[in-house]
């Protein structure tokens, strides 16, 4: 009697257990979370199965917070932009993105001058355990570019099986939790929006006192004197705009604008580097550069990187300049 007890006791917790597994994935889909963007990306494209995009913008909070793409399609006669930045966007993961969308007319992939100096990041397991939820797919050819510059993790996480991918789901459960209590603490955060807009995703909607940007900067602060693209950076951006050739979109890399404060500490000759490997990147990968990373002034920030709505307003409008499109009467 004991044996029968004990042995469904432990059936009823692995049967529990397993159930429990397999419902975790649908978490995903209810559960508020950063990686959500990527649902609702998808989301978009399946409700509008025919719409005529001209341009998408590609990157992280930055470029969700700093291109208004609604603005953008104004000054370009309501031709449909779209900002599909995502919070942390890697390289690798705007190519999924891109993997998986309507074909653009132009692509704007943003960056900070400090993205090209590291080496590239794998997408979190995280994100890449939400893309594959989200049936984010991968073409052979998009994989060889990850594989070549330097993204063995990332395609290892992606190549899960279906049952690894599930196990690895119960971490969106903390998550959730996670992201609801935040958005009720963090007042300068606008989190639904920055989930489900595809024009401005603007997460950060708050300035923050002086003290708080100070202690920012104090943190994030580095030495800067030396400006040189790191190899696989390089890689990326070679084979990312031969993959888009092939598509027929021309990729233009916008160069995020800094705060003033980390200008004022950064060497002159940082600069002049940059902007040599700039032209060379323009000029050996074929690529449209936008050296953008001056202007802003300390007011059009709502942090130390995050552009302000008006400071968002002058980074589109300058984008749309550079690309001939008149501005509005």
């Amino acid at each position: 009697m004991k044996k029968t007890k004990f042995f469904i006791a432990v059936l009823s917790m692995v049967t529990g257990s397993t159930i429990a597994l397999l419902l975790c994935p649908l978490a995903f889909f209810y559960f508020p979370d950063s990686s959500k963007r990527f649902l609702y990306i998808k989301k978009y494209f399946a409700d509008n199965p025919s719409i005529n995009i001209s341009t998408i913008f590609l990157g992280n909070s930055v470029v969700m917070n700093g291109i208004d793409a609604g603005y953008y399609s104004q000054l370009k006669n309501n031709q449909v932009a779209l900002n599909l930045s995502t919070p942390g966007q890697s390289f690798f993961e705007s190519l999924f993105i891109v993997e998986n969308i309507s074909k653009p007319s132009r692509l704007f992939l943003g960056c900070s001058p400090q993205t090209l100096l590291y080496e590239m990041n794998n997408i979190p397991p995280s994100n890449i355990n939400s893309l594959f939820m989200y049936d984010y797919q991968l073409s052979h050819a998009a994989s060889s570019i990850i594989k070549e510059c330097g993204g063995e993790k990332t395609l290892k996480s992606y190549n899960r099986s279906f049952f690894q991918h599930n196990m690895y789901s119960r971490w969106i459960v903390f998550s959730g939790v996670n992201t609801f209590f935040r958005s009720l603490l963090r007042k300068d955060l606008k989190l639904e929006n920055a989930q489900r807009n595809v024009f401005y995703p603007r997460p950060y909607v708050k300035k923050i006192s002086s003290t708080a940007l100070r202690k920012l900067q104090k943190k994030y602060h580095r030495e800067r004197k030396k400006f040189v693209v790191n190899k696989n950076r390089m890689r990326f951006l070679q084979q990312f705009s031969g993959y888009l050739k092939k598509k027929n979109i021309p990729l233009t890399l916008v160069i995020l604008p800094e705060h003033p404060y980390l200008q004022k500490s950064t060497s002159a000759q940082f600069y002049r580097d940059m902007q040599s490997e700039l032209d060379k990147v323009q000029r050996n990968l074929n690529i449209t550069v936008y050296n953008l990373y001056n202007i802003l002034d300390e007011g059009m920030f709502i942090d130390h990187i995050h552009p302000s709505q008006q400071g968002a307003k002058k980074l589109t409008r300058s984008i749309a300049k550079l690309n001939k499109v008149k501005d509005p009467e």
